[in-house]
């Protein structure tokens, strides 16, 4: 998805440079039109017309790249969801905690605002209950080194949010004081 965000700043950066030289070439036109005796339009109206026809496919490669971000945001939200399921299937999750995993590993994909993504948020809030209430010390206070705009791996990502279930499969918990019963025992 990180790939989609990057195409759609190039083409948002494109069509912004496409439509000031539309404007250029047509503050020249309209003076070349106003002059008493008008001269030639040196082809102007020939890069007045490949500039639209460059606006109207870089406009379309936007809209394609925003319709295939909106598919994937959907694929993953689903597959979210089904770690969800999952997840509290095999480690019988309060409510509570249900909830607070649902806030860590967000099932919402699509964020308009902002130049965050889904990888970055969660790489973030995962990363941090990893290293504070689901280390193996149990340190709560534990500085946490992670730049929510650094460039997020996949598989580091996936790998973390492994590492997080697993440990709440081996009775950690995220809530202070919680005990959960009934976890399961792959022993």
């Amino acid at each position: 998805m990180k790939i989609y965000r990057l195409k759609f700043s190039i083409i948002h950066e494109a069509l912004e440079q496409r439509a000031t030289q539309l404007r250029i070439v047509q503050k020249r036109l309209l003076t070349k039109y106003a002059e008493k005796n008008p001269s030639t339009l040196n082809n102007l109206d020939l890069i007045l017309e490949g500039t639209y026809r460059q606006i109207v496919a870089l406009a379309n490669a936007a809209e394609e790249n925003e319709n295939d971000l909106v598919r994937l945001g959907c694929a993953l939200s689903g597959a979210v969801n089904v770690l969800f399921l999952l997840g509290h299937l095999l480690n019988k999750f309060s409510n509570e905690e249900l909830a607070l995993v649902k806030q860590i590993i967000s099932p919402v994909v699509l964020n308009k605002e902002g130049h965050q993504g889904w990888q970055e948020r969660t790489e973030v809030a995962v990363v941090y209950y990893l290293k504070s209430s689901l280390s193996k010390g149990g340190k709560e206070d534990s500085m946490i080194s992670s730049n929510i705009n650094a460039p997020c791996d996949v598989k580091k990502l996936g790998r973390h949010i492994k590492i997080f279930f697993d440990r709440l499969a081996k009775g950690g918990t995220l809530i202070p004081g919680h005990t959960r019963k009934g976890v399961l025992n792959k022993g």
